[in-house]
């Protein structure tokens, strides 16, 4: 997500961005050192200071990235956002009930005219996740296209890694997986991003500062 982001600096600088699943704020302080006006949000008090500490030393402008606690299940209200992110916060052991909260505060938050861009490392049974994200996309009545990642080959966790824009329709009739859901956009979206290579990082990458990662992230199950 973070070489999108970076890629993308010009014309998002124009959109009000949400991060959802900030953790120890690394999107964050990138957006900070880029200008881009985002709120950063989690549901870890502890983490969130420490994204709150990395935004501030990658700040380049008056007013920085808003660091903000927020539960997936209880977005909505009155702040609309025109684009919402999220990296890497999806795992093969995430609950069915977040994974929909998930895309449902993705929704909420955009009213359902905003895109949704979904970075994540692929991690333990090869298809495992990426089936429970077409059927929780579907479910959602959510459409998406691949989009390209320049990621370092050396990562020891990931088998591949994979970024996703969904954009919802509300008007499309009630989701109902049948014996043609293959031929849809949503699941030819899914299924080219299988099998997938490594790409070397962009040549135009941009240095941060940022503290160590979160020391929560050991407790997350990886299979």
């Amino acid at each position: 997500v973070g070489e999108w982001l970076a890629e993308h600096r010009g014309p998002l600088a124009a959109l009000s961005l949400l991060e959802l699943g900030c953790g120890a704020g690394s999107c964050a302080s990138l957006c900070a050192k880029l200008g881009l006006d985002l709120v950063a949000t989690d549901d870890n008090d502890d983490v969130l200071d420490l994204a709150r500490r990395n935004v501030a030393k990658n700040t380049s402008r008056r007013r920085p990235p808003r660091v903000r606690r927020l539960k997936w299940a209880d977005a909505g209200g009155d702040d609309l956002f025109d684009l919402v992110f999220a990296s890497d916060v999806v795992y093969p052991d995430l609950p069915d009930a977040d994974l929909a909260a998930l895309f449902e505060a993705a929704r909420l938050a955009t009213d359902g005219r905003g895109p949704f861009v979904l970075g994540f490392l692929e991690r333990g049974p090869r298809h495992r996740l990426a089936t429970r994200l077409f059927r929780t996309a579907h479910d959602a009545r959510c459409s998406a296209d691949r989009l390209q990642v320049d990621v370092g080959a050396d990562h020891p966790d990931a088998v591949g890694a994979h970024l996703f824009r969904f954009t919802f329709d509300d008007d499309r009739p009630e989701p109902r997986l049948g014996p043609d859901h293959a031929a849809s956009p949503l699941f030819a979206a899914f299924r080219a991003a299988y099998p997938d290579t490594w790409s070397p990082p962009a040549a135009d990458a941009v240095d941060f500062d940022l503290e160590d990662e979160s020391p929560f992230a050991s407790d997350v199950p990886l299979v």
